[in-house]
């Protein structure tokens, strides 16, 4: 009776066809760069407007939203992953203080990569430490560690002094997540609650030179709202609860 799909498109799906040809319901959840994908098709007139005016769309965050609105494409926020901490993790000492992000090597220049580049080199008394790659086609600041794939993320994040996240475009990382439920600080260049919003790289090294000072200073840096957030907002009831309510909503506008 129901189509649901984690994965956006407006020009070639069989599945959403047959959905809509069958007259069932069709959610179409939209993530990450299948905004950037639709947005394009639709400017050049390569998309099936059934596609967009006979589905009912969910997006994971506020920014995706936006995306799609401007591309005609009505949507409502809602999560589809539950994100639960570990409630029993103990407190890790932050020492010595160092920037954590993660960054694949197949897109390091879309995640970010001169931004940690440019960062290390006007910080050089700062160790700036990058999950997810073991290699770089160019010389790095000494002060960068590559550390290539990590089993225990948690570990890394929870004895961080503060993350990183600053892509070219973004849905909403897990890394954000897991980091907001370690209750650690993390600086973004998405809008998205009890996170640090940069703007540009400027807005980034000062929230780094602020968070290192307090920490020099024996302050607490960690980000305790942050992890209630993700307790309140993320758990598997809530996100489940919240998906259910929404399909039997749609069953009864039908």
């Amino acid at each position: 009776d129901l189509v649901y799909s984690i994965n956006g498109a407006v020009k070639d799906s069989s599945a959403f066809s047959l959905a809509l040809c069958l007259n069932k319901l069709l959610v179409i959840h939209w993530v990450g760069t299948d905004v950037l994908s639709a947005k394009k098709h639709i400017e050049n007139g390569e998309h099936n407007q059934s596609f967009i005016d006979r589905a009912n769309h969910l997006c994971e965050v506020g920014w995706i939203q936006k995306e799609l609105e401007e591309s005609g494409i009505t949507s409502e926020v809602m999560n589809f992953a539950s994100f639960e901490g570990d409630s029993k993790a103990k407190e890790v000492k932050v020492d010595p203080f160092y920037v954590l992000t993660y960054i694949t090597y197949e897109r390091a220049e879309f995640y970010g990569i001169k931004t940690v580049i440019n960062m290390a080199n006007a910080n050089q008394d700062i160790a700036f430490k990058i999950a997810g790659m073991d290699k770089y086609d160019a010389e790095l600041p000494k002060n960068i560690e590559l550390l290539g794939w990590i089993d225990n993320m948690g570990e890394l994040i929870a004895k961080s002094g503060v993350c990183l996240r600053y892509t070219k475009h973004d849905g909403l990382s897990s890394f954000v997540l897991e980091t907001l439920a370690h209750g650690k600080q993390i600086i973004y260049n998405n809008k998205l609650d009890h996170c640090l919003y940069a703007a540009d790289e400027s807005a980034v090294e000062e929230y780094i030179h602020g968070l290192r000072d307090a920490h020099a200073r024996g302050e607490d840096i960690s980000n305790e709202v942050g992890k209630q957030f993700i307790r309140d907002k993320f758990n598997k009831e809530y996100v489940l609860g919240s998906l259910v309510k929404k399909f039997e909503s749609l069953f009864g506008d039908k």
